[in-house]
């Protein structure tokens, strides 16, 4: 008698997906998933349209990429049967790009060169995701690529899925490169620039980038840069976070914002350490506020206003699995949202990589993958964790 199918676990491959990011996600699905109950395919936006495998399917799956590349692949109808799957009692699982696709609507780089904006239709979670958190975001390098810290808390799942596993409540790093934060609705946010040191000063730009489509988040550069014509320059590399403030937005009160989070990293930033002397001026980091409104007013009037307009809370149905650890007022990294009788699972972070994901020779990973490196068990226990939130079987 053969025993029971398996069901098949569908990771999106087309216009818009990253190759680097996809051959990531499949080896960390392989690697965690239970092969007796599950089995791993891509599947291309055509065979989405067709529908068929929605009979077989455990869960879809949508990584790194550029958004754009899914809506113009998969258009009105291949969009709807992934939601349609969802909604009858499916699973998805979105990862960075994934997650954006997946949201009532972005707002990616708005006002900046690479601006992405606009509802979308799978509206998994009812809201919105704004990014990139840590920028800026290059296409052509992975000078975005940062280590993230996340507030992590699974606590609620133990024993209460298919598999059995022990709580998980841990602060974590992970991997991040171009993603956003999960917010109820629009709301007013700032940039806090940061000009000092960074782990990305020397750049190097290749002389040709034809063969790199906008958005393949260029998870692998060249192993050999001269053949491509590559050339290096040193550059101080500007960085900015992402600051949720009061829709009230006086240029006291974006001060006011600035001035907190700088406090409450103890005058570092965000990124990079100590703010020295010398880079102190050169910084747009607002040190301290000025004004003649003493620090008790000043904190009683931005807890008021944030309290007022500032909404970093979970919609209806969507449960908050992680959040940013080192962005004003934590917003959310990771979140799960239940989608009439199916499960979606979306994270910002690249929380598929573990350290050895993470090209060496690459100078923009360097950084990241050491600061990664020691909290690789606890990714890998992440990652489960929010596979049993989708009803799959670990190994």
């Amino acid at each position: 008698m053969s025993g029971p199918l398996r069901q098949v676990v569908y990771i999106y491959c087309g216009e818009g997906a990253c190759p680097k990011s996809t051959a990531v996600l499949k080896s960390a699905l392989t690697k965690h998933l239970c092969a007796k109950s599950h089995q791993i395919q891509t599947i291309t936006p055509g065979d989405t349209i067709e529908g068929s495998w929605r009979q077989t399917a455990s869960a879809y799956v949508i990584g790194g990429g550029y958004d754009l590349g899914f809506i113009k692949c998969l258009g009105y109808e291949g969009t709807q049967q992934i939601k349609d799957y969802v909604h009858a009692g499916g699973s998805y699982l979105g990862i960075c790009a994934g997650s954006y696709f997946a949201c009532g609507g972005i707002e990616f780089d708005k006002g900046g060169e690479l601006e992405v904006c606009g509802e979308r239709q799978l509206k998994f979670y009812p809201g919105w995701c704004i990014g990139p958190v840590f920028g800026p975001y290059d296409y052509d390098t992975n000078s975005g690529a940062r280590p993230a810290k996340l507030s992590c808390n699974f606590l609620h799942l133990f024993g209460s899925l298919k598999g059995f596993t022990r709580p998980f409540s841990k602060t974590i790093y992970g991997y991040f490169n171009g993603g956003g934060f999960f917010i109820p609705r629009l709301q007013d946010y700032t940039k806090i620039y940061d000009q000092t040191d960074t782990p990305h000063k020397k750049i190097k730009r290749s002389n040709d980038t034809s063969e790199n489509p906008r958005g393949d988040d260029r998870d692998s550069l060249s192993e050999n840069p001269e053949a491509d014509g590559e050339r290096e320059e040193t550059q101080l590399n500007e960085t900015h976070v992402l600051c949720l403030v009061s829709t009230m937005n006086s240029e006291s009160h974006h001060e006011n914002h600035k001035r907190k989070y700088n406090d409450q990293h103890g005058g570092k930033s965000h990124q990079n350490g100590e703010i020295s002397p010398e880079n102190r001026e050169k910084s747009h980091i607002i040190e301290r506020n000025r004004s003649h409104h003493t620090e008790s007013e000043t904190e009683a009037n931005d807890q008021q206003n944030d309290t007022k307009t500032c909404d970093v809370s979970a919609p209806p149905g969507v449960t908050i699995l992680a959040k940013y650890d080192d962005v004003y007022l934590n917003p959310a990294a990771i979140v799960r949202c239940n989608v009439g009788k199916g499960t979606a699972v979306l994270s910002a972070i690249h929380i598929e990589y573990d350290s050895a994901s993470l090209d060496e020779n690459d100078q923009y990973f360097r950084p990241v993958k050491e600061a990664i490196e020691s909290y690789d068990k606890d990714q890998s226990d992440c990652f489960k964790q929010m596979l049993l939130y989708l009803g799959l079987y670990v190994s």
